[in-house]
This record gives C-alpha cells, structure tokens and sequence, in this order.
C-alpha cells in the first residue's frame, strides 16, 4: 500500500491524528487526577476493581498477604501493595501477620523493610 520511508511518516501522523481525534470525541480531561474523573476508563472497560466485593477488613489482610506473596500476576501484586499501604502502626503489622521481632519495645517489620514500634 505505502512504499519508501516517507510513508512511515504518513502511517505516523495518520495514527496520531485519529488519536487526537479520538480524544477531542471522547471528551477526555487528562487535568484532573480525582477518581470520580476516571469513570471514562470504567467505561472504555480498563478500570479494574481490586476489590468487587468491596475493600477487606483488617482482620483479612493476613489472608489476602499470603495469598498473593508468590503470585505475579497484576491483579495479586496490586492486592499485596494495596494492604501493605495500609500498614501504619504497630498493631496494623502484627494483625497482617508479620513478625514481632523479641526486643523491649517489640518490634514488628513489614515485607517491604518498614518497622513499627510497639508503644
């Protein structure tokens, strides 16, 4: 259909015309970051939910660690990244099953290297 470098070119800017057509159509605001503002993934089909049956509870974030520490699939490393952000205290790190280090005051360190601090 096209021949020589030139038409590369064409391919291109063809390609980013349609693109920018197609965002000039779907009345894309890229300027906001709030969640509301993304309903446009949900409806182009590219916003998963990580958590369909609504956000865990605390007392199942040792669960849902476990289950998704030797995954790799998208979906489980969210999960895990998702419940780790969470961790913020001491009692947060133990009831998600990390250990307690034995030292006055305990001491109790998450997967990804933060330690808390029994107070």
């Amino acid at each position: 259909m096209f021949k020589g470098a030139g038409s590369s070119f064409l391919v291109v800017g063809l390609f980013i015309i349609i693109f920018l057509f197609w965002l000039v159509i779907a009345n894309v605001d890229f300027s906001s970051s709030e969640v509301e503002d993304d309903k446009w993934l949900e409806e182009m089909g590219l916003n998963v939910n990580i958590w369909p049956d609504g956000e865990p509870e605390k007392e199942e974030w040792q669960e849902i660690l476990n289950d998704c520490k030797d995954k790799t699939d998208t979906l489980s490393k969210a999960r895990c990244s998702y419940v780790l952000g969470e961790i913020d205290s001491f009692d947060d790190c133990a009831m998600a099953g990390f250990s307690i280090m034995e030292s006055d005051p305990e001491q109790c360190k998450t997967s990804d290297g933060r330690v808390f601090v029994n107070e």
